[in-house]
């Protein structure tokens, strides 16, 4: 019995091997008449026709010097990346790209980043290439043109044999994938590499660790205006960035964004079509972007991480979450600062977590804080940075806590009320330099001795300052809190677009936010919901019950005191917190 079971495995066993020698023959068949006729028959039959038509309409004409030399070297570029497209093809899919093969991979690394038909495409210009050496006006004029739509049409059915296939991921596929020029954000990844290596000596750590293909989201701190493009620099894959709404203000800015991938979110309430978009990249095996923090730092820390991020993520279980630290950033262009410095920046990659379902938003956050956080080891830059713009953050003196005292002098800030003077040392540290003593603090920690407590909204500590108008009658017993003379306020509402009032005056009270002159005069502060800051000077207030969006540059004042009086002020006569950030 044990002897009649082995020659039946045997038997099966040599049937196998016929049946898998038998299959190589064919396949190897088929590779080969696609060969010949693709790569061999159809660039003979082309040049044969072109050639006759040349000889029977006169267009052949003579190539100059000029166009030979330029022609060569982009004809042997083009057949070397022709050969890459094809050996990247079989090394990522494990066949050869031939459409009678049933393919079980979309290929979309290498060259297939950036085109969705590199093979095609440098068939087509090599063809170019060969007509525009040979002299022939036929070739280019309509052959070329021929050969050209019979390569869409035939991409084309590829392109719907692949969405039946692979579904969404394919839709995505092209979605971000250009067919002759590649996407903006692809197209910008090797310049800025070349500029971030020069000037600030960029270096990324584990590249190793990131997935080379389905869904994952990138999640970083957000610590300078060119995070998003440190990411993208060290991500090779094309990331939609989630982008706060106001960036898309400008026409020509929200064109370039678009373009870019980046998805707009309104921060001042619930944004559903984000969420849609966030839900549709990832669907198709997509990279999202994002910060958790949902705004800059000012001070230079990683801030509390939104557990409407968290949320978003632990929706997706099955989808890996990539955390990068970038170290460096804050010195390079922090928030307060008008232009970039040079310095130091290191991006490292970590290792991909995985949202557990049991896991709590809190729990989340706290592995990604350890892993997003910078470390202090990062080394100084090369030179000291000016303090310009550092009044935005400390918007009193560290050392007196006198109220708008600090002026700039000679790189640094000196208050004019005790006379300290602090400046930044090559590690981005504080030096405060006064009568009494010398203090080194981290320019979080000085924020947190100078910002405003629920103490100032009864002394008046903030409401100093002349205007230039007398401010309008105040009920009894409330208090002005803060004040602005010159301020440029806009305002909309969900009905209509953004609107301006010039430059007015502007009072926070205890129960009000009053602009005098505005078609919005005064919003009530216990339906206020959202108080969120854009850039360096523009504060963003949402009012709820009527549906106000109110943009305020306080002229002179710091906007993050403006926001950090408003928030206060609102806890104080509701017992909520806004959205801040």
């Amino acid at each position: 019995m044990p002897d009649a079971r082995r020659k039946e495995r045997q038997l099966v066993t040599t049937r196998l091997e016929k049946g898998s020698g038998s299959r190589t023959l064919a396949r190897g068949l088929i590779l080969l008449a696609y060969a010949a006729v693709f790569w061999a028959v159809l660039p003979w039959v082309m040049l044969r026709v072109a050639l006759h038509l040349d000889a029977a309409l006169g267009l052949a004409f003579t190539t100059s010097r000029t166009a030979r030399v330029i022609a060569w070297p982009a004809l042997a570029l083009c057949l070397l990346l022709f050969a890459v497209a094809i050996a990247q093809y079989r090394a990522r899919v494990g066949q050869w790209p031939v459409s009678a093969f049933r393919t079980k991979k979309l290929a979309q690394g290498g060259l297939y980043r950036l085109w969705r038909h590199p093979i095609y495409l440098f068939y087509v210009l090599a063809v170019a290439l060969c007509g525009l050496l040979l002299g022939s006006g036929a070739g280019l004029l309509i052959v070329l043109p021929l050969l050209c739509a019979g390569t869409v049409t035939y991409a084309a059915i590829e392109e719907r044999a692949l969405a039946k296939l692979f579904g969404p991921c394919a839709e995505g596929y092209r979605r971000r994938t250009g067919v002759i020029i590649p996407r903006l954000q692809m197209r910008m990844r090797v310049p800025l590499l070349l500029l971030f290596g020069c000037l600030l000596r960029l270096r990324v750590n584990h590249r190793e660790r990131i997935p080379a293909e389905g869904p994952f989201f990138v999640v970083a701190s957000h610590r300078s205006y060119l995070d998003p493009f440190f990411v993208a620099v060290a991500i090779p894959r094309f990331i939609s960035f989630v982008t706060t709404d106001r960036a898309f203000s400008g026409r020509f800015v929200s064109w370039l964004l678009r373009r870019m991938g980046c998805i707009r979110r309104k921060r001042h309430r619930s944004d559903v079509r984000c969420a849609r978009k966030i839900i549709r990249d990832i669907d198709e095996c997509g990279v999202v972007g994002l910060f958790p923090e949902g705004e800059r730092s000012w001070t230079g820390g990683v801030g509390e991480l939104k557990p409407e991020v968290m949320r978003l993520l632990l929706r997706f279980p099955e989808v890996p979450v990539l955390p990068v630290r970038i170290q460096g950033s804050y010195r390079v262009w922090p928030r307060w600062r008008d232009r970039p410095w040079p310095g130091r920046l290191t991006v490292t990659v970590e290792e991909p977590l995985m949202p557990s379902e049991e896991e709590s938003p809190e729990a989340l956050a706290e592995r990604l804080g350890r892993l997003i956080r910078p470390r202090e080891d990062h080394p100084p830059g090369a030179r000291a940075p000016a303090c310009s713009g550092l009044e935005r953050v400390l918007y009193r003196c560290p050392s007196c806590l006198s109220f708008r005292s600090l002026l700039r002098s000679d790189g640094g800030l000196a208050c004019s009320s005790c006379g300290a003077y602090m400046v930044l040392d090559r590690g981005f540290a504080l030096h405060v330099r006064s009568s009494a003593r010398e203090e080194v603090l981290a320019i979080h920690d000085a924020w947190e001795r100078v910002r405003a407590r629920p103490g100032d909204l009864q002394t008046g500590a903030f409401a100093a300052g002349a205007m230039e108008a007398p401010l309008p009658p105040l009920p009894p017993g409330e208090r002005v809190i803060l004040a602005t003379p010159r301020s440029r306020v806009s305002y909309s509402t969900e009905e209509g677009p953004m609107s301006g009032s010039g430059e007015i005056a502007v009072m926070l009270t205890g129960a009000r936010l009053i602009t005098p002159g505005a078609a919005r005069e005064a919003l009530p502060l216990a339906g206020i919901t959202s108080v969120t800051t854009e850039g360096s000077s523009l504060l963003r207030v949402y009012h709820k019950p009527s549906r106000t969006l109110l943009q305020l540059q306080p002229g002179g004042d710091s906007v993050l005191l403006w926001q950090d009086l408003l928030v206060l002020a609102i806890e104080a006569i509701s017992g909520r917190a806004p959205v801040r950030s």
